[in-house]
């Protein structure tokens, strides 16, 4: 399943993965939105329960609206991003930090934003997206030459199947 369910089931017809079921329990909560979609503030993170290292943040509420995110440590365990203890405080811990990728049909072209990660708690079921104080880190890095050396990581189709 895509989803773990609790409580009340609810659907969403999507653009990218058909019909979801999820649950209230399941939402992730952005308080601010995110850069440019400030109005979007509840997301559902899915994967396909076997893949560590790509999942898909999909809007609650609006079914063409879903983002391509990666555990970038999982790539790049030297990735620690710097940012403000404020920005993180209300989120609570556990943190789990992931990057949005942009997923080009050419593969070779796949990029990914380190400057500004998400950050999400399983728990609190909150996140942000935050911005790095990181110098060395990018909004476009280009991460295919890291996956395809990760011999543990098939960069097949895009979805790291």
């Amino acid at each position: 399943p895509l989803v773990e369910r609790r409580g009340t089931v609810m659907q969403l017809d999507t653009k990218h993965f058909g019909v979801i079921n999820f649950t209230e329990d399941d939402i992730i909560t952005f308080e601010e939105g995110l850069p440019g979609f400030a109005w979007e503030t509840q997301f559902v993170l899915l994967s396909d329960g076997q893949n560590e290292l790509f999942f898909w943040m999909q809007s609650a509420a609006n079914v063409d609206l879903a983002f391509v995110l990666i555990n970038v440590k999982k790539v790049l365990p030297y990735y620690d991003p710097k940012v403000e203890s404020e920005m993180l405080e209300d989120l609570g811990t556990p943190l789990s930090y992931y990057n949005i990728a942009v997923v080009p049909e050419d593969l070779s072209k796949l990029r990914v934003n380190l400057k500004a990660p998400i950050v999400i708690n399983k728990k609190t079921r909150k996140g942000r997206q935050v911005v790095a104080s990181n110098e060395e880190y990018g909004v476009r890095h280009y991460i295919f030459e890291e996956l395809s050396q990760n011999n543990n990581i098939s960069v097949d189709n895009g979805t790291g199947r």
